[in-house]
């Protein structure tokens, strides 16, 4: 709009907003502004007045009519203009409402017309330049997206009729499409939230994405939508965000009246609804209806009703609430600093003793400290620990030694921490005397562990922050150390063994400081190895930071000043103390996974006893059920103490529209936002398995996004293409992910030392995007040829240069190049740069005098020299945080090692094995090309073993699980179980933990990775059984109304064999009783077992009780119903009670009195779906189960008939054998049976033998002479039909000697023992027997030689068993 006031009507003004670059519209008579253009309004004089509100009473909230908003459907109501300043204006004789004492629809309506009189458009988020379809270099730029807004869209917003506007989507082809940076500089995608979503059009309503922004500004509606775009859904958060000049200050509530939801305990916010006249207000994240307290509406200060519509809580994303008493567990603690510092040889030779006791010294004043209770200690170290007593009332110190490090004790309990501002003198003394106490110290040794171990006993009463200044590797007392750097292990699958810790002290330490609300920061020094990854635990789980200067030497001044800029940085900073963060999410989104520097507490509770300014934080999300909202929202609660003594609460709230439509998930995704969050996933996964894994998930997940982009968004589909196409919103992030997998973190190399490498991690996990981004793809600036407002003052302070592709091809050899990372800068210097060029900026003849290396730029007396020096300075400035990068000067002919250094920032070249960016792109392509290829035959012969779920198996998830072996399989698990167990077990012990959370995330996790379902080697059944048990009575209930809970109950019934007993026990106990859900599922029972009457009362019961969504139940109910009425003609079948016989009913009264009881109302869940089966019987009637006599319809009656639902391993108690005590007792030994070789021994009934022997029938005739009673065939005379003994068994024997065996008298039996054959003893003749089965082997018979042993065996089984003599 050129000139906007001569198209502007009557009593209107335009202002230019530079902030949202654009105007302004002021209402001059009533101050009213809003952001559409005017347009002439039309009175009706017929168009009803407000009705005049009753008198006020008391102290009733009272506030402004036309200033009520609240969801109608009816137009947006204005803002009143003094919302910002805190005053209600109330010109035009604004009317005062008393909400309760007038009609709700008297509320609306008034809302209703001030909306309309306002003609105020709905709020979206501040518009931006373009950020897709940008131009390349030597276009002339587009119009900015978005921008004008669209007017039939604003026309139909402002009328609440389908007002939002849609994402347009525009495809790249990454081929063609060169990188620009310049695209980085670009807000995120805007968030166009529905009309009437935000109850105040305040452009602070959303959170700045300096704050909070997420992945994607529009959250799918599934997890299958989400699953399929590949997108990853992430918040990226840095809520203790540095002021930088020009920002605004967080809102700070002092009044103590916080309005939270009493079941998610969201705080009130600008997403929220007011209902009932104003005085309730409905939860935007649970729907839950909560009572506005009493002095919400009361100005404290002034003591009179107060506007709520300027309450910063409901107008501005950000705020703080000074916390009442009731959220401290103790009083604020004061501010503690602990300075532990290295006093060993290596430490004082480098300067960094000098330099660490002048900086704290300077940083004194800088310290915060406004409350005059900061506390201060100093505590030295090498191989022994030197503490520093202070006493009160005088300058002088006392040097206390403790040389016994494997005990550590403090040598005086007081006077060693002292006050900051009482003993202010006395330090700045000792500081000066530290410096040269040690200068002549001649010992080489660190004992890091116990100096760490009496900083924490010197503050662990209070908690505070503890800083690290050691120059060497811990080695002595405990935490100590060796050497592991291994140059062999480097760029092999062993180095990721570097990067993890060497000792558990440090982690067991670091957990122990979290509990004591102990920070830790490490300032490492050393030029050797100090094996950072290890000492970097303690600020990992401490909330704190590492800071690292590989070959610190204080005579160059460079590192000396980096340092001291550094160090004071942190002294300054203020910080939050004893801080708890949680972040909660509307129904349906759960927090999976956290990334950064602190303590999980708890499920999602993460502990930070001290926050640093400018930390960054990622969490992952998960969509656990559809959501069904136009818009979500996601708020980050911070509870912590001040480092002036005041205890407050953070809060960060953000609000997303939901989308079903994939195109809208792909143009509203934030790729700055997901290489942040890829950024915290790879260094995860290069130490939890290899650095090779973690590139490898990196490129992966960068192709199935193209993949899934290229599948759902182009004409081609999967088909082979020739393009490789992207949403132009993500065009850059090919080229961050290429920037990833070259930075010094994780890159394949075999030449990154450990300790490089692993602070390079800590910084990938800890900086906020502003940082990280030019950490992973730098700035490029041509400063020879750069444009003349370079380097001068603007409006937004010094001007920069244009940023320039990462490519050596922009380097020209008579240049001057700025490249910097945030960390390093580098300033290249071509080899034919002009002696004039060399002159202005370095004040050197010319080129050859140059020397490379790392230096401070002077400022010359020379309008170059001085833009020069202002663009370096303004890098160095205009980002937040405490870095302070050095300066190196890279001549273009100069030291190899330099050169490489500074061209390996020029990512998109090819550097050693790591591709250029069109390589990189040309292997995208390629793999975009290739189809995910996935097992069908293992699907197809695992699929009995699979169970269904509702919402489906990844089929590519699904082959890789059936693919690895089930010996791997299980190992792999277990570890991933444990800590989901330990999370379980943690949530409980805390008190303000989420044991449903815990509990609910182990389930869904045994669920997806044991497809068989409900297994012993799962332990599905017996984990809800507990889940469901031990959450019942948890904090009285607290879980009862909650649907994931429910949810449990119902995945436990479906693995049941007679689940509606559990049906009923939820309704008895009302749990879930408010969901339609419930009843849903529990008519589906009883209509699949044909108890269709009781489906019916069963959903005429959830329909009077208004179960929610009512509107689904009921259309559930109507889908039954016309089931119901087509299945007419089939007869219903109803349960009928059993009856029994009168006999057997007289016959039970002796134990007591019988009941029928049908299936679906038994006490006890039974193995089978049907009734209980009846036993055989001669009679009629079934058999009655017997029941206690107040069983079924006392259970029924009440909550407190049944409050225990019996266990699985309960029910089958009668299976399990009684344990008792085996002393005195007799244990039966089982026999083993002995082989014997004949088979003639009976049974002899005198016989006091242990071990019994098989004898035969007494009816066995004797052998009619000796030579055949020794033969073997006497076994076999025994006849088949006699009738043999209790413990016998007969023999078959053919019929021809069956006769001579009944004729012949029996004889005694006795037992034979077998003999091996003695040679001493006669040959016995043998009786041949006719055709008996086993034939005897005769003496000196001569047979035909078998052809094989088999062959002889099958002729002859006996033929290695000679005839001998058998005693008789």
């Amino acid at each position: 709009m050129a000139s906007p006031a001569q198209q502007l009507p009557p009593g209107w003004a335009a202002e230019w907003d530079a902030n949202n670059q654009r105007y302004l519209f002021i209402e001059t008579a009533t101050g009213r502004t809003q952001w559409e253009p005017p347009a002439p309004q039309v009175y009706d004089e017929n168009a009803p007045s407000a009705t005049p509100p009753p008198a006020h009473h008391g102290k009733r909230r009272q506030y402004a009519a036309g200033q009520t908003q609240a969801y109608y459907g009816g137009g947006e109501s204005s803002l009143d203009p003094g919302y910002l300043a805190g005053t209600a204006a109330q010109q035009g004789g604004a009317q005062l409402f008393t909400p309760g004492l007038v009609g709700e629809n008297q509320f609306a309506s008034q809302q209703t017309q001030a909306g309309a009189a306002a003609g105020q458009a709905p709020y979206y988020a501040p518009t931006e330049p373009e950020y897709i379809n940008a131009p390349t270099y030597g276009q002339q730029p587009a119009a900015p997206y978005g921008q004008p807004v669209d007017n039939l869209a604003n026309q139909f917003a402002s009328m609440g009729i389908a007002g939002q506007k849609q994402f347009q989507l525009y495809t790249a082809n990454l081929l063609t499409s060169p990188p620009d940076p310049r695209e980085l500089q670009n807000p995120p995608p805007e968030i166009r939230l529905p009309p009437n979503s935000c109850i105040s059009p305040s452009p602070t309503a959303n959170a700045d994405p300096s704050y909070q922004r997420s992945t994607l500004n529009a959250i799918p509606t599934t997890s299958s939508l989400l699953t399929k775009s590949k997108l990853p859904l992430a918040l990226v958060l840095t809520p203790y965000r540095s002021l930088k000049e020009g920002d605004d200050a967080v809102p700070v509530i002092s009044d103590t009246v916080i309005a939270r939801c009493r079941r998610c305990r969201t705080y009130i916010n600008p997403y929220v609804q007011f209902i009932d006249g104003g005085n309730r207000w409905r939860c935007c994240m649970c729907n839950m209806t909560n009572e506005v307290p009493q002095l919400f509406d009361w100005d404290q200060a002034r003591n009179q009703p107060g506007d709520r519509w300027t309450r910063a809580e409901l107008n501005h994303s950000v705020v703080e609430f000074v916390a009442p008493t009731e959220y401290m567990v103790r009083p604020p603690q004061p501010a503690v600093y602990i300075f532990l510092i290295d006093v060993s040889n290596p430490a004082v030779q480098s300067g960094m003793v000098a330099t660490a006791t002048r900086t704290i010294k300077e940083n004194l004043d800088r310290i915060p400290d406004e409350d005059g209770r900061t506390k201060v200690a100093i505590v030295c170290f090498d191989v022994s620990l030197y503490f520093f007593s202070l006493p009160q009332g005088t300058t002088e110190s006392s040097m206390l030694v403790v040389s016994d490090i494997d005990d550590v004790f403090l040598p005086k309990p007081n006077d060693l921490l002292v006050n900051l501002a009482e003993a202010r003198e006395s330090l700045e003394i000792l500081l000066d005397k530290i410096g040269t106490m040690f200068q002549d110290n001649s010992i080489i040794g660190s004992a890091l562990g116990p100096a760490l171990q009496a900083g924490f006993k010197l503050m662990s009463p209070i908690g505070g922050k503890i800083m690290v200044l050691s120059s060497s590797l811990p080695s002595a007392g405990a935490g100590a150390l060796k050497n592991r750097e291994d140059p062999k292990a480097l760029g092999t699958s062993k180095e990721s063994g570097l990067l993890q810790a060497a000792v558990p002290f440090y982690k067991t330490f670091a957990i122990e400081c979290s509990r004591a609300q102990v920070s830790v920061d490490m300032f490492l020094f050393s030029a050797a190895y100090q094996d950072v990854a290890t000492l970097a635990c303690l600020p990992h789980y401490t909330s704190g930071q590492t800071y690292y200067y590989p070959a610190f030497n204080a005579g160059r001044a460079e590192d000396a000043i980096k340092f001291a800029h550094e160090f004071g940085e942190v002294l300054a900073m203020p910080i939050m103390l004893e801080a708890v963060m949680r972040v909660r999410a509307s129904r349906g989104l759960r927090m999976s996974s956290f990334h950064g520097n602190f303590f999980v507490r708890s499920t999602d509770l993460l502990a930070m006893p001290a926050v640093p300014q400018d930390q960054s934080y990622a969490i992952e999300i998960q969509i656990e059920e559809n959501i069904n909202t136009p818009f979500v929202v996601f708020q980050t609660a911070v509870l912590h103490t001040t480092c002036y003594g005041e205890r407050r609460i953070r809060v960060v709230t953000q609000a997303l529209p939901t989308t079903s439509n994939l195109s809208e998930v792909f143009a509203s995704a934030d790729q700055v936002a997901i290489a942040t969050f890829f950024a915290n996933k790879a260094v995860e996964r290069s130490l939890t398995h290899k650095l090779e894994d973690s590139r490898d998930y990196i490129q992966k997940s960068l192709v199935d996004i193209l993949l899934a982009y290229k599948t759902s968004m182009t004409s081609g589909g999967a088909g082979a293409s020739a393009q490789l196409a992207i949403s132009e919103n993500l065009k850059m992030l090919p080229v961050l992910v290429l920037g990833l997998l070259k930075n010094v973190g994780v890159r394949q190399s075999a030449q990154i030392p450990p300790d490089i490498r692993a602070y390079a991690q800590a910084l990938l996990t800890s900086l906020p995007s502003q940082l990280l981004i030019p950490y992973l793809y730098p700035n490029f600036y041509s400063l020879h040829n750069m444009p003349a407002e370079a380097g001068t003052i603007g409006e937004q302070g010094v001007i920069l240069p244009p940023s320039l592709p990462l490519t050596s091809e922009r380097l020209e050899r008579h240049g001057l190049y700025l490249i910097e990372d945030g960390q390093t800068m580098f300033l290249w210097v071509g080899r034919d740069s002009v002696p004039q060029l060399i002159m202005d900026v370095f004040e050197l003849p010319n080129y050859d005098t140059l020397r490379g290396g790392k230096t401070t730029l002077r400022v010359l007396g020379n309008p170059f020299s001085e833009r020069v020096n202002a663009i370096i300075q303004k890098i160095r400035e205009m980002r937040r945080g405490p870095y302070y990068p050095h300066l190196y000067i890279v001549k273009e002919d100069g030291e190899p090692p330099l050169r490489l250094w500074a061209l390996s920032a020029l990512i998109q070249d090819r550097a050693d094995v790591l591709p250029s960016y069109q390589q990189f792109v040309s292997t995208l392509k390629e793999k975009d090309g290739e189809l995910v290829v996935v097992d069908f035959d293992l699907l197809e012969a695992a699929k009995e073993n699979v169970q269904p779920l509702a919402t489906g198996r990844r089929v590519t998830a699904l082959s890789q699980l059936l693919a690895t072996p089930h010996s791997q399989r299980e190992g792999k698990l277990s570890a991933t179980r444990n800590r989901l167990r330990i999370n379980v077990e943690l949530a409980l012990e805390d008190e303000d933990g989420d044991p449903l959370e815990a509990y609910h995330r182990l389930v869904n996790w045994t669920v997806e990775n044991y497809p068989q379902g409900h297994s012993a080697e799962s332990g599905l059944l017996e984990l809800l059984e507990e889940a469901t048990r031990v959450l019942k009575d948890h904090n009285d209930g607290v879980y009862r109304g909650d649907l994931k809970y429910l949810k449990l109950w119902l995945l436990y019934a479906s693995y049941v064999d007679r689940p509606t007993i559990i049906y009923k026990f939820l309704l008895a106990n009302d749990i879930g009783a408010e969901f339609a859900l419930l009843y849903e599922e529990h008519a589906a029972v009883l209509e699949r077992d044909g108890r269709k009457q009781e489906a019916d009362g069963v959903y005429s019961l959830g329909i009077a009780r208004r179960a929610q969504p009512l509107d689904h139940l009921k259309a559930r109910y109507e889908d039954f119903q016309k089931r119901m009425m087509t299945n007419m003609s089939t007869p219903t079948v109803e349960p009928t009670p059993r009856t029994t016989s009168t006999s057997q009913q007289s016959q039970r009264q002796a134990l007591a009195t019988t009941s029928t009881l049908p299936s679906s109302s038994s006490r006890t869940l039974g193995s089978g779906r049907s009734a209980i089966p009846s036993m055989p019987s001669s009679s009629s009637s079934r058999l009655q189960i017997f029941v206690d006599p107040t069983g079924e319809d006392s259970v029924a009656g009440g909550k407190s008939g049944w409050q225990e639902l019996g266990t699985r391993k309960g029910r089958i108690k009668e299976n399990v054998p009684e344990t008792k005590k085996l002393e005195g007792s007799t244990i039966k030994q089982a026999g083993r049976a002995k082989r014997i070789a004949s088979a003639s021994s009976g049974l002899s009934g005198s016989s006091s033998s242990k071990i019994v022997p098989y004898r035969d029938t007494d009816d066995t005739p004797p052998p009619p002479t000796k030579a055949a009673s020794t033969s073997r065939s006497s076994g076999s005379s025994s006849s088949s039909k006699a009738k043999a003994p209790a413990k016998g068994f007969a023999i078959f024997v053919d019929a021809q000697e069956e006769s001579s065996a009944a004729s012949s008298p029996a004889a005694p039996p006795k037992f034979t023992p077998f003999r091996d054959e003695d040679e001493s003893l006669p040959k016995a003749t043998a009786v041949p027997v006719g055709d008996a089965v086993i034939k005897v082997k005769q003496s000196g018979a001569k047979t035909a030689a078998p052809t094989s042993e088999a062959e002889a065996l099958r002729k002859d089984p006996l033929k290695n068993y000679d005839v001998g003599s058998f005693d008789d």
